[in-house]
């Protein structure tokens, strides 16, 4: 199956080529997958049934124990990553659900959830179904691991320089919008997926539902979070 591409100023490349084929980019972007392992490794269920919201071609696959109970993806298929995984996989505990939607998201009982670099990109108004309906279904002791940009402070205007020369061109944000994103007043940003958003908001968003366990940056864990491109969050269900 050909996967789509998207073309963005001079480039146009499928989603895994564009983040993992080489350089910093790749750095960056697998950093998530590796403390993903880590974290998993510290998990004390076995046989654990996994949702993984945001799951595109399955990838965390390849950092999850083969002794899994059941694995059940959900993603909104932008790029054709879920319908290409969807073709290669053919584990009978391995399922794939087209989610666009609160209401497409129907993850049942499970013991951990996966959701790397997905939940900055729902609606502000969703997120809280998202995150009531992952703890509801989540089980006493199961873990939640997360990943999400770091949008804010110098890590994002070195990324908005970096992309002007490198990568995309033209920026999303106005000169306004830059100096304000950068000093965290995000409310006087346009939200729309990573454009306004702010870890740290979504992090007290987060702890409506979940007893946060850690945040920490990914890149470079002895450095303090805001320094890093990726924040991490461990979380487990509140007990009732």
């Amino acid at each position: 199956m050909e996967v789509a591409v998207v073309t963005r100023g001079r480039f146009a490349v499928g989603y895994n080529e564009r983040l993992f084929s080489s350089g910093l980019r790749k750095w960056v972007h697998e950093a998530r997958f590796k403390w993903l392992e880590q974290e998993l490794k510290k998990c004390s269920v076995t046989k654990a049934a996994i949702v993984d919201l945001g799951c595109f071609d399955c990838r965390a696959l390849r950092h999850v124990a083969q002794d899994f109970k059941s694995y059940c993806g959900f993603d909104a298929d932008w790029e054709g990553g879920l319908s290409a995984a969807a073709l290669r996989l053919t584990d009978p505990r391995i399922t794939l659900h087209r989610c666009e939607a609160p209401a497409d998201f129907e993850p049942g009982s499970c013991d951990i959830v996966i959701s790397l670099e997905t939940l900055e990109h729902i609606e502000p108004s969703s997120l809280p179904v998202y995150l009531r309906r992952i703890a509801q279904s989540l089980s006493y002791g199961g873990v939640i691991l997360i990943s999400i940009p770091n949008e804010t402070g110098p890590l994002f205007l070195a990324k908005q320089i970096y992309k002007a020369l490198f990568l995309e061109g033209a920026s999303d944000y106005s000169l306004s919008e830059t100096l304000f994103q950068t000093l965290g007043i995000v409310s006087r940003v346009g939200r729309r997926e990573h454009k306004g958003f702010s870890w740290r908001n979504f992090v007290r968003e987060l702890r409506a539902f979940f007893e946060v366990q850690e945040v920490a940056g990914l890149q470079a864990r002895f450095l303090p979070a805001f320094l890093n491109p990726t924040i991490g969050i461990t979380a487990k269900k509140r007990r009732a």
